[in-house]
């Protein structure tokens, strides 16, 4: 529960912050999906997915830090930038521990206007 409150504040946190007008840069980012349900799966079960970006714009597009909801997820992200038109992945590993309808956020940080993009991955936990 306090993990959960945490997430929320630095997810607000993180909307307050772009919304007193600071300025990241000006690639965009063009995620295919920002949602991703696993369904029902069981409980400690390493789960993975990649989202896939495009970069949209002329401007080089950089990943700079991404932060889950809660320890049970792990994040990897591209080192390098991506160019116009290409593809990117952020892929997400969740380990579920909790019984039961589980739906954790992950902050992407990247050189866009806006800076911050949500991801949202969900599972019904099965014993």
């Amino acid at each position: 529960m306090e993990k959960g409150i945490i997430a929320v504040c630095f997810i607000l946190a993180c909307i307050i912050i772009e919304g007193c007008g600071t300025q990241s840069g000006s690639a965009k980012i063009n995620l295919i999906q920002s949602k991703y349900s696993f369904g029902d799966v069981k409980r400690s079960n390493i789960l993975s997915h990649k989202f896939a970006f495009i970069n949209e714009s002329s401007d080089p597009l950089f990943i700079l830090n991404a932060k889950g909801s809660c320890e049970c997820t792990s994040i990897k992200w591209p080192a390098n930038s991506i160019v116009q038109g290409d593809t990117g992945h952020i892929e997400i590993q969740f380990v579920p521990e909790t019984i039961g309808f589980n739906s954790k956020t992950i902050v992407v940080e990247s050189n866009t206007v806006p800076a911050f993009t949500v991801l949202t991955i969900e599972a019904n936990v099965l014993d």
